[in-house]
């Protein structure tokens, strides 16, 4: 099987047919840039740290339109869980990249790594862990991934960051 790595790319088409065509497709992440609203500070006038799940939450929707875009509504990834590590503080009128990369892909779960990082001297502000879970809406219970989404996920998994 062939190896195709794309960095910093934004792939718009299927995926799929990349993967039954004998091509491992690996995308290192995906990238989404976000505009820091004065609404979105503190007193301290820095980013508050509620707004920081609104970012992540924009990166993973975009994720998910890309790479899963032709979803059953009887059944769905949702979160589970979510962590955030604060590194550095961010301000209103910065733009802010939201950077998520799939580290680990379960039965029933994956986790995705996401990095908000300031787009113009390159410091990471924060790094969130979240887990979303396969999910049945008709049941209300988590169900097992797909195979075919489990293969989108693992070609897209890459080795966690330190």
């Amino acid at each position: 099987m062939k190896n195709l790595i794309l960095k910093g790319f934004s792939i718009k088409h299927s995926i799929q047919k990349l993967i039954k065509g004998g091509i491992s497709l690996v995308i290192p992440n995906h990238e989404t840039q976000v505009y820091v609203r004065f609404g979105e500070t503190d007193a301290a006038g820095h980013v508050n740290n509620t707004s920081h799940f609104l970012y992540f939450e924009e990166g993973r929707t975009k994720f998910f339109k890309e790479f899963f875009s032709k979803r059953d509504t009887s059944t769905g990834f949702i979160l589970a869980a979510i962590k955030c590590d604060y590194i550095n503080q961010a301000y209103a009128g910065q733009i802010l990249k939201v950077v998520s990369s799939v580290i680990k892909v379960g039965y029933k779960s994956f986790t995705i790594e996401q990095k908000l990082i300031n787009t113009v001297n390159g410091q990471t502000t924060a790094i969130a862990e979240a887990v979303s879970v396969f999910f049945d809406y008709t049941e209300q219970k988590t169900i097992p991934i797909p195979e075919d989404y489990k293969e989108i996920l693992l070609s897209l998994k890459i080795a966690k960051s330190s």
